[in-house]
């Protein structure tokens, strides 16, 4: 692989990786001679934005952690997530709620609030990492 196109490959693709591993990403290309261009673009990369949007808009269903090969967390997110609906239609259709209900039903929404605040926060981090693990794997086979 020539240097200019080390060069276009991290210009167009750097910011799906860690800022601190492109420098060690671009050394190692550098030094790999049987890789074609052409066969870096087919290694499935994570897009951080599309990470950080789903993260916003589906992020209490999940949906985020199942798109980044998650799926332990993305379905602890979404029981968590129908426990809190649980509780919110136990709520409502009583007349007099219990308290353990209503605690219940605050606990669980304070739980599924502060994880989607901290995927948000974290999505495109996530992302980069996964694309990163992902890279070094197709460079070292």
């Amino acid at each position: 692989m020539t240097q200019q196109e080390t060069e276009m490959f991290i210009m167009q693709k750097g910011s799906y990786f860690p800022q601190t591993q492109v420098p060690y990403l671009q050394e190692m290309l550098s030094k790999k001679e049987n890789i074609s261009f052409d066969d870096l673009w087919s290694v499935p990369l994570k897009n951080p934005t599309t990470a950080l949007l789903l993260s916003i808009a589906g992020g209490t269903l999940g949906i985020d952690r199942f798109w980044l090969r998650q799926p332990v967390s993305a379905l602890l997110k979404l029981m968590l997530t129908i426990c809190y609906l649980v509780f919110y239609v136990v709520g409502s259709i009583q007349e007099d709620p219990s308290w353990g209900v209503i605690i219940g039903m605050l606990v669980a929404m304070a739980a599924v609030f502060i994880w989607y605040i901290i995927d948000i926060t974290s999505a495109s981090r996530r992302a980069q990492a996964l694309n990163y693990s992902t890279f070094l794997t197709y460079l070292t086979h």
